[in-house]
């Protein structure tokens, strides 16, 4: 399991070129175990644009 509060410092504290590069939706993904909510896709669906994305 990815240390969530870590990957919320480095988005929030650092600077804002590395709090652009963690992306707010991934985090939000991880904190509750992949679900699609109001907020977020799924993390199939997350998984899906990224490849789609860089692919």
């Amino acid at each position: 399991m990815p240390n969530i509060p870590l990957l919320k410092q480095a988005k929030y504290s650092i600077n804002m070129d590395v709090g652009c590069m963690i992306d707010l939706e991934w985090i939000q993904s991880l904190e509750n175990g992949g679900a699609k909510d109001a907020m977020t896709r799924s993390r199939e669906e997350l998984i899906e644009d990224f490849k789609a994305y860089y692919g």
